[in-house]
């Protein structure tokens, strides 16, 4: 009975909420709005905020590879893979067709505005794509029906704390967790991690932060030249981590890097220039399937664990390190895999900008990191 009156006042909210109306919910714990327009929800006196304005599909940045990103770690769009609505479009998803699954959901939002998972589908993507208003807008046309979903609510803070509404961080926090009070733990968790590891609390440079002896030293890696040489970029990790494996002649090195940009793995490519510079091959460990920051620490912690690693110095460029450190530490966190993490950077220092800019992209990376993403990571929320 109370599935279905939640069913109900659902159904009628929808009618009311396009009928610029206002109404009050009550969910299955009883928590009861005050009222929601098409314009704003407020949960009680104090707590409250307003929508993002409708906007239409932003423009698709450069399509990727195609078809071999499919199988690389960690697949996006999990929760709608089986969904022969969907289903599609989490292939584009998967191969980085951004101009076809734009398009293509898009119209399937217009052509069934009531099927909500849509615009969960274009929110991951926008996000991924540092599109945040765009992904705001499309989780609040899920809030406008129901303000209770805890996914799009906790999206929704993703989102603003990225710059889309920022100054709505706070009172959407206040809403979740009045509606969840375990997601709104956890989601200060993640975002504790997120900044108590930004470049501008910690001095990450060619030093190691902590100097830690470590048991492993783990590579994140970059696109390499579409020759399959190392990239400009990349040989500043590779730099690096040879001053490591110098540095450090008895420890294992984690690779970590799939055919992301080209048809050749990063991790392959990281090993054949170690080699042809002096680190033995039987030092090297691969994982060849990561295509991102969050690929990269599942990847890598399957390899700690199969040589018991638990003190990891990470390698990357200076930019990166902050994303590499935190990820790395939510997903340990997130799995019970428990670790002490270092971190050396290779490359110059970056720019107040580029600082910024990869501050905020941290904690898209660290939400996915968390498995505090899709839809079906709230289930037991």
């Amino acid at each position: 009975m109370k599935i279905i009156k939640t069913l109900l006042l659902l159904v009628m909210s929808l009618f009311l909420v396009l009928s610029n109306i206002s109404v009050s919910i009550e969910n299955v714990e009883g928590l009861t709005l005050k009222s929601l327009t098409d314009q704003k929800v407020e949960y009680n006196d104090t707590v409250s905020f307003e929508f993002m304005e409708r906007l239409e599909a932003p423009t698709p940045k450069q399509n990727g590879r195609g078809e071999p990103l499919e199988k690389l770690v960690s697949d996006y769009g999990d929760s709608y893979i089986n969904d022969p609505y969907l289903h599609d479009e989490v292939v584009y998803f998967r191969r980085w067709q951004w101009k076809e699954m734009y398009s293509s959901l898009d119209a399937k939002a217009k052509e069934r505005p009531d099927y909500l998972d849509t615009y969960r589908l274009q929110a991951e993507a926008y996000l991924v794509n540092k599109e945040y208003k765009y992904a705001l807008s499309q989780l609040d046309r899920i809030l406008r029906v129901n303000p209770l979903d805890v996914h799009a609510l906790s999206l929704s803070i993703l989102a603003n704390k990225c710059g889309a509404l920022s100054s709505q961080t706070s009172m959407r926090l206040k809403a979740l967790k009045l509606v969840s009070p375990n997601a709104e733990k956890r989601i200060r968790s993640i975002l504790k991690d997120c900044d108590d590891n930004n470049a501008n609390k910690k001095n990450y440079s060619g030093d190691q932060l902590y100097g830690i002896t470590p048991d492993v030293i783990a590579v994140f890696g970059q696109s390499p030249n579409a020759d399959g040489t190392p990239s400009e970029a990349l040989l500043t990790r590779l730099t690096k981590t040879k001053e490591m494996a110098d540095k450090y002649p008895n420890v294992k090195i984690v690779l970590s890097g799939g055919p992301v940009r080209t048809p050749y793995a990063e991790a392959d490519v990281m090993a054949k220039w170690l080699v042809e510079n002096g680190v033995s091959q039987d030092r090297l460990l691969l994982d060849d399937l990561a295509r991102d920051t969050p690929g990269n620490a599942i990847g890598m912690v399957n390899l700690f664990k199969t040589i018991n690693a638990h003190k990891i110095l990470c390698v990357g460029t200076i930019l990166h390190c902050p994303r590499a450190m935190t990820v790395l530490t939510v997903y340990g966190k997130t799995i019970g895999y428990d670790m002490t993490i270092d971190v050396v950077g290779g490359g110059n220092q970056p720019t107040q900008s580029q600082m910024k800019t990869e501050r905020i992209y941290t904690y898209v990376n660290a939400f996915r990191a968390g498995y505090f993403y899709s839809k079906e990571d709230f289930n037991n929320y």
